[in-house]
């Protein structure tokens, strides 16, 4: 399997526990507060934690789009690639 294969299969793994994990709440969680409560109960080293991992995929993420953008001709694209910033 090619390379650009293997980063997409990969990408498409990494969104199922991202859907889960907004779907939750709404799907199983009680009461009010939704993920952010869920979050809370890591305690006060895992909820920064948690915040600074997800803040990288973040990062990763609007790199990705970037790059993306960046393959696209000037003329066909719609926003520049540092607009995803």
């Amino acid at each position: 399997m090619a390379r650009a294969n293997w980063i997409f299969l990969l990408k498409l793994i990494l969104t199922v526990p991202v859907a889960a994990g907004f779907a939750y709440p709404f799907l199983w969680g009680e009461g009010q507060g939704g993920m952010l409560r869920e979050i809370v109960l890591l305690g006060p080293v895992g909820a920064p934690v948690f915040a600074v991992f997800f803040l990288v995929l973040v990062f990763l993420y609007c790199r990705d789009l970037e790059r993306s953008l960046t393959l696209v001709r000037a003329e066909a694209r719609a926003a520049r690639p540092r607009s995803v910033w």
